[in-house]
């Protein structure tokens, strides 16, 4: 998200489920907006899926307020998050390693 924030950072958070198809935990992050000089404080719950088979991440929503993102704008919304998001973030090197070392091992 470098193209809309100056900063991001992880102020705190707590994990609240950690099962085999799924992971859910509360976070606070804040956000400085890059053309405004603003910072916000985001609360917000994560929730990831995991396929059965691979163990992958098939389904990851934030949801800000930790409501699940609604109404008529929801669906797009997402859609387009879905396809913009990896264009904006990607996986650290050092985490790329560390996976990449694990698999050698």
């Amino acid at each position: 998200m470098p193209a809309a924030f100056s900063k991001s950072e992880t102020l705190e958070w707590k994990l609240i489920k950690d099962t085999r198809l799924e992971v859910q935990y509360v976070q606070k992050q804040r956000y400085k907006v890059k053309a405004l000089g603003l910072q916000k404080d985001m609360v917000s719950t994560v929730v990831m899926e995991r396929d059965e088979n691979t163990g992958k991440v098939k389904r990851f929503e934030d949801r800000w307020n930790h409501k699940p993102l609604g109404g008529i704008l929801g669906w797009p919304f997402r859609r387009l998050n879905a396809l913009t998001l990896p264009l904006l973030v990607g996986v650290p090197d050092d985490t790329k390693q560390a996976i990449n070392q694990d698999k050698k091992d």
